[in-house]
């Protein structure tokens, strides 16, 4: 059974007992993720956000969670004693992995961003980053962004960010995130592992994963990537995402960090039947809007974000609300379908 870190506290507040931690807290998700944590089972129970198919539960076994969880503060540098913001529902493993790092680590949480207050490291969403200013943002030394494509257009407008933010790739079936990219302020286009994590691609270069401290099994992931080193990948999408256009292979995921940088609004591309090309390629955008072909001035734009002549969209479509899954995630096929109920 585990047990509470010496140094562990929250809002300055030490506990020893379990039960008054617990009881301490207003949050539902974090109360029942705890109790769970702390019983005499060995597993813990998760379900999947539903973000690439139907929601489904797991047993993660906690000793894998724990070596996740050490393995995240060695990368980040996080001993004892570091102040940590914990602002994620518990109901799914970005915020379970959140407590599991501090009650291991021996963290000093805090469950409020009170004005003043500075922090060493927080995991957020990346709605949850759109929502903050230069000021809030520079109140944590270290940002770690998951759960979805961040906009990192919307960093061009701070004059003086002080903070380190990064990017989380992971999954649930990974416990959390398995390697970081660097988005600020040195930014990298790949993903480093974390240690003892070993990775590889097969014959369609979707990415595998094997890390014993985690899973006896290798995982195979539908991740299309470019494999850079033993430890180093680029992510390009999901293989389910891949659109065949006239031959030539287009990459929703890919070109959608590229057109990142010049909107923090949400969007996304698809492909949708074409008579010439088979599938065409098409931009959803959130908002109102008329739908169109691409216009001259939306062609500069696209080049100037480096695309390619096949990498433009053929359609721009307006949907005024998009639908996303209760982590955030836009679900892209039903979005979709609001398209075209408009038609």
């Amino acid at each position: 059974m585990s047990k509470l870190h010496s140094s562990f506290s929250i809002s300055g507040k030490s506990f020893s007992s379990v039960e008054n931690l617990i009881r301490s807290l207003e949050d539902q998700s974090q109360k029942n993720f705890l109790s769970q944590w702390f019983d005499e089972s060995q597993y813990v129970t998760v379900q999947t956000s539903g973000s690439t198919g139907i929601p489904k539960e797991l047993s993660l076994p906690k000793e894998a969670m724990r070596a996740s969880a050490l393995a995240t503060g060695q990368f980040f540098n996080l001993g004892p004693s570091s102040k940590v913001w914990i602002n994620l529902s518990a109901d799914y493993i970005a915020g379970k992995m959140m407590w599991v790092r501090a009650l291991e680590l021996g963290w000093e949480v805090y469950l409020n961003c009170s004005k003043g207050l500075f922090f060493d490291f927080t995991a957020l969403v990346p709605l949850q980053v759109y929502k903050m200013n230069e000021e809030q943002l520079n109140q944590f030394d270290q940002i770690l962004i998951g759960g979805g494509v961040f906009r990192t257009a919307y960093l061009k407008q701070f004059n003086n960010l002080k903070a380190k933010i990064f990017s989380s790739y992971g999954m649930t079936e990974t416990i959390s995130h398995i390697a970081i990219q660097s988005l600020y302020p040195e930014f990298k286009n790949y993903y480093q592992c974390l240690k003892g994590v070993e990775i590889g691609s097969n014959d369609k270069s979707c990415l595998w994963i094997y890390a014993n401290r985690l899973n006896s099994e290798r995982i195979q992931t539908n991740d299309l990537v470019e494999i850079i080193s033993e430890s180093k990948f680029k992510w390009l999408g999901r293989f389910d995402n891949v659109i065949n256009s006239g031959g030539v292979k287009l990459f929703p995921e890919t070109l959608e960090k590229k057109y990142s940088a010049y909107t923090t609004e949400n969007f996304f591309f698809a492909g949708e039947g074409d008579k010439k090309l088979g599938t065409r390629l098409i931009l959803i955008l959130e908002g109102d809007g008329e739908d169109r072909s691409p216009r001259d001035s939306d062609k500069i734009l696209f080049k100037e974000l480096d695309f390619t002549d096949f990498e433009i969209p053929k359609r721009i479509y307006f949907v005024k609300k998009f639908i996303f899954t209760e982590t955030k995630k836009i679900q892209r096929n039903k979005t979709l379908d609001l398209v075209y109920k408009k038609l």
